[in-house]
């Protein structure tokens, strides 16, 4: 039989001569899956893999073995498709027609969930103006994330960059994170790249056996040290070596092995019976019998090579099975050997057997927690390790030292698990625990618990609990937080009756080119922690501190320090989608805007008695080419909530700057105030000629 394949062809996206081979491996055992005779014919079922390849091949390739495929299940049954293999691939794909969906299936692109962790790169732009360079330097918020840094979503899928807002990403691919952390207005300076390196456990599902990975190690592990002094206790047994040295009236050097009867022969002294005995013990015997029989003649005694023998590791061991180990063997060495304990084995009841009798029982915990060896003892030929199921457990997780899922040896309560796990963390909060227990009547219960109460610490646990310890809120309470151009901006500890200037007690604590005049404070207030806005002159603060221009600050307040040199919309443009969110029917979105020749056009927040001198002090006060006479003020009415009617407003600049309060107008929501330029202002221009 014979065929012929032809057209195979290098694929893009891949080295030509790997797709052209997985091409014609493919029709390859397509077609010989329905020619080679009817009966393959009948029970040929493609595999996933074989789906899959087929789905990666380009249209024409995917075409072409499609109708090699159907040409010659035709053939093989007289012209009459066999419905049989047609069954998995019903119908079969005409040249027109697209493939089945379970053929045109892709893997799916991993999405942001709950727990997820990400790899976000932070570069800045290339392009950015030296303005614009200049403001990410001087900002260290965008400085400490600048650059590549590992995040952890948190069970919500949103994503916590420090000192900057919170960011939603549940359900985003990579790209549209990067596209949506790149419309961030406080990410406006960096290109953005981002992995998802997928989703980290969260709570019970994170907790993994405790003990197993001290197995996993490629390293010695427990192999026992054949180098150095022999223990004391050693027993002698067959197939060892020892080393005898004789000076005085006899001298030499002597090496003797223990034959399989347990004997070892000595000249001048005879055979001596040594299988059994101690080393310690036999090295006195011997001492005595040359003291005796060798007179005027001191003999050293050392062990030479020692012996192997042959133990057995059964039960739940990785590799359970017959192995030949050191005579210095210990329990440990033998299950480390033996690729160590599978997690459906216990750590802390392994028996060991010696002929047939139970010797001693060994508790990994005893050397993983607290480094005790007393109960690792030395092996025997013929020795059993037996490794029976895991016991009852309980799983620890949350704030505690050792997070895992705990063997219990005999009745424990939450005190002794809390141990188990290494104590609580700093920031643990003990009083609301939780404890998932499966109860009585088979349904999943969680009971509260505080870990710190004598009630709570005695409460007994039971198979299958898992005791889950909160931290503490990660939002520090009675501080305010200072930002922008100072000299050192981060949290501050609040007090009653705290002061702006308490904050920024003068001038020096600024940087540089910093507005004075105009200092934003985020407020949160109220259980449901509604945001407002206040602004403060903060020149006039250190003019007349504890006055009424020095504002009093309440905690979890942000007070916000701009530039002169820069926009301050990054800023602001949170705070007001903060605003946004707050406003409904009949409660307007509390927002105002400024332009013309201003220093500082955009949208600022509308404070409670904010005036048009108020809105002048917010867009960094006026340029030297503003039209002092008069400016518009663009106003919208609500009629009962049918329709917005339009105002234009005429404002005696002048008179507002020399502080009359007449023409100084109180603001109200969605205002446009537009500061005119002098007539006939023209900027500089330059022409220059060359050549």
């Amino acid at each position: 039989m014979e065929f012929t394949v032809t057209g195979a062809a290098s694929i893009t996206g891949q080295p030509s001569t790997l797709r052209q081979t997985s091409t014609l491996i493919l029709i390859f055992f397509l077609v010989l899956a329905v020619a080679t005779s009817q009966s393959i014919a009948q029970t040929f079922r493609p595999t996933a893999e074989q789906l899959q390849m087929l789905n990666q091949l380009p249209a024409a390739q995917r075409q072409q073995a499609l109708q090699a495929l159907e040409q010659l299940n035709r053939q093989g049954s007289g012209g009459t498709p066999q419905t049989s293999l047609a069954e998995p691939l019903s119908p079969l794909p005409q040249a027109a027609q697209p493939l089945p969906a379970e053929l045109l299936a892709t893997p799916q692109e991993p999405e942001a969930g709950g727990g997820s962790r990400l790899i976000i790169d932070l570069n800045p732009k290339p392009d950015l103006s030296p303005q614009e360079a200049t403001m990410l330097a001087d900002d260290a918020a965008l400085q400490r994330i600048q650059g590549s840094h590992y995040y952890e979503l948190n069970e919500s899928g949103v994503l916590l960059l420090p000192g900057l807002s919170n960011i939603p990403l549940l359900g985003l691919t990579a790209e549209a994170i990067e596209q949506r952390l790149g419309a961030e207005p406080s990410l406006e300076f960096f290109s953005v790249s981002v992995s998802i390196l997928g989703e980290k456990p969260i709570g019970a599902d994170a907790l993994e056996p405790f003990g197993y990975e001290v197995f996993e190690s490629t390293a010695y592990g427990f192999e026992p040290v054949t180098t150095g002094p022999v223990p004391t206790d050693y027993v002698l047994g067959p197939g060892d070596s020892i080393r005898v040295q004789l000076f005085g009236n006899v001298n030499g050097i002597y090496e003797f092995e223990v034959t399989r009867d347990g004997i070892l022969n000595l000249p001048e002294l005879g055979p001596v019976t040594v299988a059994g005995l101690p080393f310690s013990e036999f090295r006195a015997d011997l001492n005595r019998r040359v003291q005796e029989m060798l007179i005027g003649t001191q003999v050293s005694v050392t062990m030479g090579q020692l012996r192997s023998i042959r133990i057995f590791v059964l039960g739940d061991a990785n590799r359970p099975g017959s192995y030949v180990v050191s005579s210095l063997a210990t329990m440990g060495s033998a299950l480390y050997r033996s690729g160590g304990i599978s997690r459906i084995g216990t750590l802390r009841n392994i028996q060991l057997k010696r002929q047939g009798k139970l010797v001693a029982t060994l508790d990994l915990y005893d050397l993983l927690l607290h480094g005790d060896t007393s109960g690792d003892l030395r092996l025997q030929p013929g020795d059993v390790l037996f490794i029976p199921p895991i016991g009852e457990t309980v799983g620890v997780g949350g704030a505690v030292k050792r997070p895992a899922v705990y063997e219990l040896k005999r009745r424990a309560n939450i005190a002794d698990v809390v141990t188990l796990a290494g104590g609580l963390l700093p920031d643990a909060f003990p009083d609301e625990a939780t404890l998932e227990r499966i109860s009585a009547d088979r349904e999943r219960r969680v009971l509260s618990i505080d870990v710190t109460s004598t009630e709570g610490a005695s409460e007994p646990v039971q198979a299958g609990d898992v005791l889950m310890i909160p931290y503490v809120w990660p939002e520090l309470k009675n501080t305010v937080t200072l930002a922008g151009q100072v000299q050192r901006p981060g949290s501050q500890q609040w007090h009653a009756g705290m002061w702006l200037t308490d904050l920024i007690p003068s001038a020096v604590h600024l940087l540089p080119g910093a507005d004075a005049n105009y200092v934003l404070i985020r407020r949160e207030s109220g259980s449901d922690r509604t945001v407002s806005v206040i602004s403060a002159d903060l020149a006039a603060a250190f003019r007349a501190p504890r006055s009424a221009a020095d504002v009093r600050l309440e905690s979890r307040d942000t007070v916000h320090v701009f530039s002169l040199a820069y926009g301050r919309q990054r800023i602001i443009t949170p705070i007001l989608e903060e605003l946004e969110l707050q406003a409904r029917s009949g409660a307007a979105y509390l927002e105002v805007r400024v332009g013309g020749r201003v220093r500082a056009p955009g949208v600022y927040p509308l404070e409670e008695g904010m005036r048009v001198s108020d809105l002048i002090r917010a867009g960094g006060q006026l340029e030297e080419a503003a039209y002092l006479l008069e400016a518009e003020l663009t106003r919208y009415d609500m009629h009962t909530g049918q329709y917005r009617e339009t105002e234009l407003i005429t404002i005696e600049l002048g008179r507002v700057l020399a502080n009359d309060t007449s023409a100084d107008l109180l603001l109200v929501a969605h205002d446009v105030l537009n500061i005119k330029e002098i007539p006939l202002w023209q900027e500089l221009e330059v022409v220059e000629i060359k050549g």
